[in-house]
């Protein structure tokens, strides 16, 4: 009987050492983690560059051979005349005009059989109109009173030759004013500013790094 449990004890004690040693082999312990994640794309490409200056306006409406056209005195009925004087002529034959510079247009390019473009003629017309608004009466009279009065010596300080330089690109405040101030009813166009560089790309992240695993369990 006593060899029968001591038999028994021994079986039972070897079946639990091999439970033991077969769990020990089955199970290495957790692994390790995976690597981290990988970096972000590179940064957005850079903004363009800004946008491109605007122009300046010249106020040269009328060309080189134009302004020339302007000192000949062959136009008009006679042949004889400046432009200019044919310009004030219309003027007076449109004084009661509804549209006073439409009609003063017509009528210079009609007695100079179009020796300017229309876009010189209207810068002639307007310093007529500009006469007629602001030195109406003493260019009815004297011709020195005249220049005078639209040289600027008028009530609202305006140099109606200037008015015609700025539309034209002539000279005739230096020609007929000696060179005097006066307002000018526009004052030219401003050189165009240049545009802004772009911006450069901001630069990628870096990813981060993997964490290592842990050890595995005893072999």
């Amino acid at each position: 009987m006593r060899n029968r449990l001591l038999l028994v004890c021994g079986s039972i004690a070897a079946l639990a050492a091999f439970s033991l040693t077969a769990c020990s082999s089955d199970d290495d312990g957790p692994k390790g983690s995976s690597g981290g994640s990988a970096g972000t794309g590179g940064g957005s490409a850079g903004t363009g560059g800004g946008s491109a200056g605007t122009s300046g306006s010249t106020g040269a409406n009328c060309s080189a051979a134009e302004l020339q056209k302007l000192t000949d005195p062959a136009y008009g009925e006679t042949g004889d005349k400046l432009i200019s004087e044919v310009a004030k002529s219309c003027g007076v034959d449109c004084i009661a005009a509804a549209d006073f510079e439409a009609c003063t247009l017509e009528c210079l390019q009609l007695d100079t059989k179009e020796a300017l473009s229309t876009a010189c003629s209207g810068c002639v017309v307007g310093s007529v109109s500009c006469g007629k608004d602001n030195c109406l009466v003493p260019c009815m009279g004297d011709a020195a009173k005249c220049n005078k009065c639209m040289c600027g010596d008028n009530q609202k300080s305006i140099n109606c030759y200037a008015v015609y330089d700025a539309c034209a690109g002539g000279d005739a405040v230096a020609q007929i004013c000696g060179g005097g101030s006066g307002g000018a009813g526009g004052s030219s166009g401003s050189a165009g500013t240049a545009g802004g560089a772009g911006t450069a790309g901001s630069a990628g992240t870096a990813g981060s790094a993997g964490a290592a695993g842990s050890a595995g369990g005893p072999p």
